[in-house]
């Protein structure tokens, strides 16, 4: 994706979790984006208007979120800013995850659940892993933070 954010800061509003985070258009930061966390809309501060129009069009030209049983909604810039920081998060999440572990997942396992071998990933734990494994391995998750 050529969005994404940086310095991605969470704390308690008043109705759910806020966050403020930098927004990057490839390497560029184009604006700074805050969700009070009130249940309104996300706050941009623009350091190139011009990019205002760029990032809504990519924002509107995303599928839209589908929820069973509800009416397609679609994505605005706020929601498409709520989707980066959540990957963002989740990133950093599995990254802390793999501190000193190894995860990695069979073929078969939930794609959100991750085998845990206490030992920091290394080539021989790696190899270790892909013989006892072989074709039913489907990930190791540290290699993705190599």
């Amino acid at each position: 994706m050529e969005y994404s954010v940086k310095g991605v800061k969470e704390f308690e509003g008043m109705e759910n979790k806020g966050f403020n985070a930098s927004l990057y258009h490839g390497n560029t930061k184009i604006a700074t984006v805050i969700d009070e966390g009130r249940g309104g809309e996300v706050l941009f501060r623009w350091i190139d208007p011009a990019e205002k129009a760029i990032f809504k069009t990519f924002s509107a030209s995303q599928p839209p979120i589908v929820i069973e049983g509800y009416d397609p909604v679609p994505v605005t810039m706020g929601l498409m800013v709520a989707r980066l920081v959540d990957e963002f998060l989740t990133v950093a999440e599995l990254r802390r995850a793999c501190k000193g572990k190894t995860l990695y997942r069979l073929k078969g396992d939930k794609t959100d659940q991750w085998r845990v071998l206490k030992a920091a990933f290394s080539k021989p734990i790696e190899s270790i892993i892909i013989d006892r494994h072989g074709d039913a391995l489907e990930e190791i998750l540290n290699k993705r933070f190599v």
